[in-house]
């Protein structure tokens, strides 16, 4: 299996980013690709590394702008936001999903509304 491939962005204090480097890159299954201390080169990097999660520095839980683009272009991409000086943590991602309903009768179609209006 390939490593899950991360780029660090903004993670301050630097001690934040050296704790996620140093535990997270020690595990088998993840590669640090590195760290960016601004967001204005963030969707160029992760295109030119091809990142698989961007983990960046919030200053509170609010979606941060920037990652909009990737999230459109990347639906599987996920941005783990660490805000507090490492205290919070949100994981925002967009990943369209389909489900095969089979052919529909009248029951089914009562079922599928129900099952779509339970994610509500």
């Amino acid at each position: 299996m390939d490593p899950i491939r991360i780029l660090l962005v903004e993670l301050r204090p630097n001690l934040l980013r050296d704790v996620t480097e140093t535990f997270v890159g020690r595990a088998d299954d993840v590669e640090i690709l590195g760290h960016l201390d601004s967001r204005d080169r963030l969707t160029a990097e992760v295109r030119r590394q091809d990142a698989d999660l961007v983990v960046l520095g919030l200053a509170d839980a609010e979606f941060p702008p920037e990652c909009r683009e990737l999230l459109d272009e990347r639906p599987r991409m996920r941005v783990l936001g660490i805000a507090g000086e490492g205290r919070r943590a949100f994981l925002y991602e967009f990943q369209p999903r389909v489900v095969p309903l089979g052919e529909l009768d009248h029951e089914r179609l009562l079922w599928a509304v129900r099952e779509a209006a339970a994610g509500r």
